[in-house]
């Protein structure tokens, strides 16, 4: 009898938030860093790579180095460098919202894995649970992508983050999380 063999792997994201009663929009510290701070964990019990059964993102390179994340509303793909967003876009409900990515690369890796929070839960990104982006060195990718906004008016915050080399098993790390802002939905 053939017994089949299974391939146990796990993959564990933690989210810690401080000020989640906290709006961008009403204190604007403009960090990236003072309300939250995510790790990641892959461990694959088998000496093989964890497959994410996605494509990487089509991404256009700039000719500037930003070892970070940064979402906003810059949809110049040619801006010498990486805006900080504002600290509050105000959009209509149920509607989709356009944001852009710039991420460089971050640690000597070609893989970067963005997710993105709305109140802090795991959002779709162009329908998707994340996007899967190449990264070069010394260039900064730059892309677009679309979430949808709640049905229901009020403030949300926004929160990205950065996932290097999600294919690979890493240790815990912690992660680059992107400056943080206030959805609007009116």
């Amino acid at each position: 009898m053939d017994k089949k063999i299974l391939r146990l792997t796990l993959v564990i994201a933690v989210s810690l938030f401080w000020g989640t009663d906290l709006h961008e929009s009403n204190i604007q510290l403009k960090t990236n860093n003072y309300s939250l701070s995510y790790d990641f964990f892959i461990q694959n019990l088998q000496n093989t790579n964890y497959h994410l059964g996605i494509e990487t993102t089509p991404v256009y390179f700039c000719n500037y180095d930003f070892p970070s994340v940064m979402i906003n509303t810059d949809f110049n793909k040619n801006t010498p460098g990486a805006k900080e967003p504002s600290s509050e876009i105000k959009v209509k409900a149920n509607s989709n919202i356009n944001l852009a990515y710039r991420i460089g690369k971050i640690k000597p890796v070609n893989n970067q894995l963005l997710l993105v929070t709305m109140n802090y839960h795991q959002t779709k990104i162009n329908n998707a649970d994340y996007l899967l982006i190449n990264t070069q060195d010394s260039k900064t990718a730059y892309g677009t992508f679309t979430i949808k906004a709640p049905s229901k008016k009020g403030l949300y915050e926004i929160c990205a983050v950065v996932v290097t080399d999600p294919t690979k098993p890493n240790n815990f790390v912690p992660l680059e999380n992107a400056y943080r802002f206030t959805l609007n939905v009116t």
